[in-house]
């Protein structure tokens, strides 16, 4: 295998309350308690493998893939993560991050570092693989590795055959999709193929992108906005950003009904229908015509043919206003 990965030092507890909800997981927070340096070079789709501390044996524990890092508050990272955060209630990950801050005591406003892992695997204690020889115990929060090293082969293979065996144990995706994250090259290189996004972490890429705010209305507050696909899931619409628009919740469900769109040329549009169908609608219409907003960065803008095709297949367009 060629690139590299990542073995970070994992929260027993943390590691114990995610493996009792493996089922329901498809990615996690893996956070650190200050808001100093994360992991931002590190590339997407990289494998982090979970070692546990020295009073475990140093055993690894599991392992993710990683998506994204990023500072948020505890609040917020409840707010995307909940139980995938390592804890029960937001109150219990306030409490279990502030026994590792001894400068001052965390609140709910408290801003940490999230690494955050799709497709997590947690394993049994009789699964645990042996940790990597000569792993030096003053390393506090983790290490890269490289994974053409004979050593971390061991322990990949070791963690993918864990994996196998678990398939009816993990998250809805990961049981049909993890066998083809690694696939072995013809020269024995091997090849990466990326997990997709979890849809958490897919609403945070859209959030950062569109400036916290809903693309068509300029609403601020975090609790209300949505990620909305353009191109639904379930019709084979991608988890990518540029398949997703920031919208307000009452926005993202027109969107998702039909009742509104958006244009290549990013115009919002609003159908007839609504005001035939419920014989209101008004608040929407004064919105119709108007661009919206749209990341700065061309890479996460939505996609003209998405929009295009949103439009065609399934927005209500043959007795649309204006």
């Amino acid at each position: 295998m060629s690139g590299t990965g990542y073995i970070g030092n994992t929260d027993f507890v943390w590691y114990r309350n995610l493996l009792a909800r493996q089922r329901q997981l498809e990615e996690v927070n893996f956070w650190r308690p200050g808001s100093g340096h994360l992991l931002r070079s590190l590339e997407p789709g990289a494998p982090f493998l979970l070692r546990l501390k020295a009073q475990h044996g140093g055993a690894i524990a599991g392992f993710g893939f990683f998506s994204r890092a990023q500072h948020l508050t505890i609040r917020e990272a409840w707010t995307y993560f909940g139980v995938g955060n390592g804890a029960g209630t937001l109150a219990e990950l306030v409490e279990r991050i502030g026994r590792y801050r001894t400068a001052e005591p965390a609140t709910a406003n408290t801003s940490i570092g999230c690494l955050l892992l799709v497709a997590p695997v947690l394993f049994p204690e009789h699964m645990w693989v042996e940790g990597p020889a000569g792993w030096k115990q003053n390393i506090v929060s983790g290490r890269r590795f490289d994974r053409s090293e004979p050593e971390y082969q061991r322990i990949w293979s070791a963690c993918l055959e864990n994996a196998r065996q678990l398939q009816n144990q993990l998250g809805s995706w990961t049981a049909t999709e993890l066998e083809r994250v690694w696939a072995p090259g013809s020269a024995g290189t091997g090849r990466v193929i990326y997990p997709r996004l979890g849809q958490q972490t897919f609403r945070l890429s859209l959030v950062d992108a569109y400036g916290r705010a809903c693309a068509v209305t300029n609403e601020h507050s975090l609790p209300v906005l949505d990620a909305a696909h353009i191109i639904p899931h379930a019709d084979g619409g991608s988890l990518d950003p540029r398949n997703g628009l920031l919208l307000r919740a009452d926005v993202h469900r027109l969107f998702d009904d039909g009742y509104v769109t958006v244009t290549p040329d990013h115009v919002f549009k609003v159908s007839e229908r609504l005001r035939e169908d419920y014989n209101n609608g008004r608040i929407y219409y004064e919105l119709h015509g108007r661009r919206i907003r749209v990341p700065d960065n061309p890479a996460l803008q939505p996609a003209r043919d998405n929009l295009a095709l949103h439009g065609e297949r399934y927005f209500e367009h043959w007795s649309s206003p204006g």
